[in-house]
Parts: structure tokens; sequence; C-alpha cells
């Protein structure tokens, strides 16, 4: 049976993977010459799929470690030295257990535990580590001692800034700055956090990377990706159809990938997919999440949600606590507006971009705008 050429959870290799031809070169220019990198773009843009593509297409793991983090459900500086002790961990298995006990004794102040018959049984416990703070720079130490130059990637960077521990970003500047042979990329999807962290002169980061904007792919190559992967299958889909997907959710990858996916699964050989059946696997789609949805959102305080559900009826949402926007959508004040606005920030319901608020997750803000037009 053909695999379904849509992708939507890690990385299956070049043929599944769409455009990103300059993005890769840089970044792999940056990696060959020593160069660190914060890539910044909205989440499920593609960041760490670009990541994994430019580390498969330009070989980099022929000459160097690669270690990619995932930090986004990281909460302080334990969850993350756990996530970056388990990312080793699981990247040195291929080695061997040799490699394994080198980096436990090196890092010595955390254990797992291994199955007698070698590697097969690895598990790394968050209660292991005892003292984060100890165990990061062991790791540091690690690194810096390795007899080939280290990738290191963070994803959604910016969840350092929200630990209850304040001294981090300048505790990671430090060890980073020793470490002259390996390149760090941090990636994240929250921009003002990330342009705080990098381009203002008083964070340790500042001046630090070369930086790299992550925007949607062009619809013309994204529809000819789309119209490759369906002829190929021997199935059809219109022109149009493409184009009002693309614009439905504004060229973000994930969501792309998502209906076509299910879009390509949906349409049989010799059929051509249309708008029409765009709308019914979207509508099935929304419905599907209907619950879960309801339940999210009801748990919100009652100004949050209902500045939430006007801001998915809008679509792109500007100048949401100005007068004129309080009286569209029934709010007694723009001082509640602004409240309401920063909790939702804070809480990723919606994100800013250039003064223009939008619903976060793409799907909710259309099941948002279905159920209360």
């Amino acid at each position: 049976m053909k695999r379904n050429p849509f992708i939507i959870s890690g990385y299956a290799g070049p043929e599944y993977f769409c455009d990103r031809v300059m993005e890769s070169k840089r970044l792999a220019d940056n990696i060959l010459n020593n160069r660190n990198t914060v890539i910044i773009s909205p989440r499920r843009m593609g960041k760490s799929g670009l990541i994994e593509h430019c580390i498969n297409q330009y070989g980099i793991r022929k000459t160097h470690k690669v270690f990619i983090i995932d930090i986004y459900p990281t909460k302080n500086l334990q969850d993350f030295t756990t996530a970056l002790s388990e990312a080793i961990i699981r990247d040195l298995q291929p080695s061997g257990e040799k490699a394994l006990r080198l980096f436990l004794n090196v890092v010595s102040s955390i254990s797992v535990s291994m199955a007698s018959a070698g590697m097969q049984d690895i598990s790394l416990g968050l209660q292991k580590i005892t003292d984060p703070a100890l165990s990061l720079k062991q790791i540091f130490d690690y690194l810096g001692k390795s007899k080939e130059p280290c990738v290191v990637a963070f994803d959604e960077f910016q969840q350092i800034a929200k630990y209850p521990e304040k001294n981090i970003e300048a505790l990671l500047r430090t060890y980073i700055q020793k470490q002259p042979a390996n390149i760090f990329i941090f990636a994240g999807s929250q921009r003002h956090m990330i342009n705080e962290m990098f381009n203002h002169p008083d964070r340790p980061f500042y001046m630090s990377t070369d930086g790299m904007h992550l925007e949607a792919i062009q619809y013309e190559k994204y529809a000819a990706f789309v119209s490759e992967k369906f002829n190929n299958a021997d199935k059809g889909i219109d022109g149009d159809t493409i184009k009002t997907i693309y614009d439905t959710f504004d060229g973000t990858t994930w969501y792309l990938q998502k209906i076509f996916n299910e879009l390509y699964s949906d349409t049989d050989k010799g059929e051509t997919a249309d708008t029409s059946k765009f709308r019914a696997v979207l509508d099935l789609l929304l419905k599907s999440r209907h619950y879960e949805y309801e339940e999210d959102i009801y748990k919100l305080p009652v100004k949050q949600r209902d500045l939430l559900i006007a801001i998915a009826k809008e679509g792109k949402a500007s100048g949401i606590t100005s007068e004129d926007f309080a009286v569209k959508y029934g709010f007694k004040s723009t001082a509640t507006l602004q409240a309401a606005k920063r909790a939702l920030l804070e809480k990723e319901y919606i994100t800013e971009e250039t003064g223009t608020c939008m619903v976060y997750n793409k799907f909710l803000g259309l099941w948002l705008a279905q159920q209360y037009c």
C-alpha cells in the first residue's frame, strides 16, 4: 500500500518534504561554519522539520553528533535538564553501550537503568536528577569533550524565559560560550519573546546568533507539491481547492499537511478532490473535536472566552483593545479587553503579530467561528 505522502508527524525523508531549499542551505552553511542560529516562526510552520531536513540533506550526522530537544513541555530547570539528558541518551543508543557509559561517566549526577542485555531498556526518570544545575554543567562538560563537533537544537526555546529560576539564560549563555567547536540552534514560536531574548542589549544571548525568520512556503511551490503527490497516486485535485485550503490556514505547514493528508485518503484513484470534498473533510474534523474544544473554552473566565470568540469571528483582529472593538462586541471597558488579551496571550490561546491577533490553534478558531457565527 502506497504511503500517504502528506506527513503530519516527524520527518520521513526528502521526497515528503516541500521546498525550504534556501532555508536549508542557509542553516547548513551556519552549521558547517560554526555559526549559531535562531529560527523564529509561528508554531507548526515547520521549524523542527526544517532542522531535520537540513541535517539529512547535507549529511550533517556524518561529521557531527546531533541532538534535537523539544522543550515546549518543560516548566523548570529540572524538566529542561531531563529533556536534554533524554535526547542525548536516545541519540547515543545506536552507537552502543560504550558511548552511553562515556556519557554517564562524565554526567555522574544522573542515573539510567539499563537491561543486562545492553541497550534495549534505557529509562531516565525525572526523580533521578536531584541536582539539575550540577547535571546541566556536567552535560555541557560532556558536549565540550566530544571528539566530534555537536549540533544541539532546542525547539520552542522561549520556554526557558518562563521558568521560575531567574538566571537560566545567563547560565546557558555562559556554558555555550565555552563550546567553540559545537553549534547551537534555537527555534522559537513566540516572536516577541524570542526577539527580546536575542535582540535586546540587556539579555545574555544578545548578538550571539544568526537570525532566520521562517515564513509560509510559497503558494506556487506548495501547490506544485500537492498536485504531484495526488497525480502520482492517479488522483486529481483542482487548483481552486488547493488555493482555498492554503488561504484558509494562511500557509501554515502542519494544518495544510493535516488537511491534505485527510483529503488524500478520502479521494479514490481516478477521482478529483474539489472544494466540496475539502469542506466535508474539514467539517468532520471539527466535529470530531467538538467536545474537546467545548470543554476547553468553558474552563476560561467569561471575559477571556468572549474575547477569544470575538477574535475567532474576526479571523485576524486588529485594535482589539480599542473603544470601537469594545462597543462592537459588548465589552464594558477597554481595560477589561486589555486584561483578557494579556491572559489569552499568556495561556497561548491567541498570538499577536504586528498588532493583529489570531486564535493560535487554527482548527479551534474555525470551530469557534462556526459555533458562534
